[in-house]
């Protein structure tokens, strides 16, 4: 802008404007039918939702380097949105393609990729912007695909539930896949840290060193505790998180800490059961994720006023851990996937 100075005051054309975007836990709320995101860190089990953008069935949920967040719902077709900070209202609204989406995952050139559980096509690739019917990837993936990641050189991991199997596939994901059968039970969750792809399973954990072959085995495997592992994260020390659903009293779930350096066989070194009693009487974990001062916090789809809630807990955490805050109100419906968007700050124009 021209500026006109006055001495040590300088006087704009025009005015400007400063846009603070909190950071915000951002979740899927399922039956509540939205995207609600929630400013962090939270500050009461009463706290209301910054943001909602409309999605009925809400259930999955990835960001991108940028912090834009993509949310999908296990519809046929599948709904995408694109969800911009400050994240009040979708930038992007696709129902072109999809069936029964089960997993986002965003690669490094921000496409984003849907595991498809039904329908033809295993997974559904959506180009930047966004806006046109998805390109369909087929190639290896037969018997259910219910979740999908990808590393930093843009390679997909597609886990298939009913064949208890891991297809990989290359860009540009038109085959051969590289299919690894080593797994010990039906697949779940995916994520990668590093060199290292962690597959949560019904009754395991799985990890395998990167890059797979067709012959690779799990370099160590956890069961204790686990059972049906959705989602799963890594710490700032290495450390990995899971969301085991159904595991602990009356399968109501656990969430569990396995620390490096990760041998096979391995206890996990916290296990807190849920519900966590005190102000939390939610239960079955789905969502995990860490902010960056390390408060993890956890989406539960049952219990709560309604069903299912967002719990914090701050560091140090231990087995003994409460949630520092438990929102668990009636607006709250099954919550399944969760993102952190990160702060942000702009000035316009």
């Amino acid at each position: 802008n021209a500026c006109a100075q006055t001495g040590a005051v300088c006087s704009l054309a025009s005015a400007m404007t400063a846009k603070v975007t909190p950071q915000m836990a951002m979740v899927a709320n399922y039956n509540g039918g939205n995207v609600l995101g929630y400013a962090l860190p939270l500050t009461s089990n009463t706290q209301s939702p910054a943001v909602s953008v409309a999605l009925p069935l809400a259930n999955f949920l990835a960001e991108d380097a940028s912090g834009n967040v993509f949310a999908a719902n296990y519809n046929v077709p599948t709904t995408l949105l694109e969800i911009s900070p400050p994240y009040n209202a979708a930038t992007v609204n696709n129902s072109l393609g999809g069936d029964d989406g089960a997993e986002l995952a965003v690669l490094p050139n921000n496409d984003v990729v849907l595991a498809n559980y039904t329908g033809p096509a295993g997974g559904s690739l959506y180009a930047s912007p966004y806006t046109a019917a998805p390109t369909s990837i087929t190639s290896g993936l037969t018997g259910g695909t219910y979740t999908v990641t990808s590393d930093a050189s843009g390679n997909l991991y597609f886990g298939i539930y009913n064949a208890s199997t891991i297809a990989m596939l290359a860009p540009p994901y038109t085959g051969p896949a590289t299919t690894v059968t080593s797994l010990s039970s039906l697949v779940y969750g995916l994520a990668i840290s590093g060199n290292t792809l962690f597959v949560g399973e019904l009754n395991n954990i799985d990890l395998f060193s990167l890059p797979l072959t067709a012959t690779s085995i799990p370099f160590a495997t956890f069961s204790t505790g686990v059972a049906q592992v959705n989602r799963l994260t890594v710490d700032a020390s290495g450390n990995l998180w899971a969301a085991s659903y159904s595991g602990g009293t009356g399968g109501q779930g656990t969430i569990e800490e396995f620390t490096k350096p990760f041998s096979n066989g391995e206890a996990p070194a916290v296990t807190i059961t849920l519900p966590v009693g005190g102000a939390s009487t939610s239960y079955n974990p789905y969502g995990i994720a860490f902010d960056p001062s390390g408060n993890l916090y956890v989406t539960t789809t049952s219990g709560g006023s309604a069903a299912g809630g967002l719990l914090e807990f701050s560091p140090p955490i231990t087995s003994a851990s409460t949630p520092t805050y438990a929102i668990e109100t009636s607006n709250l419906n099954s919550l399944y996937d969760l993102v952190i968007a990160p702060y942000s700050f702009s000035v316009a124009p």
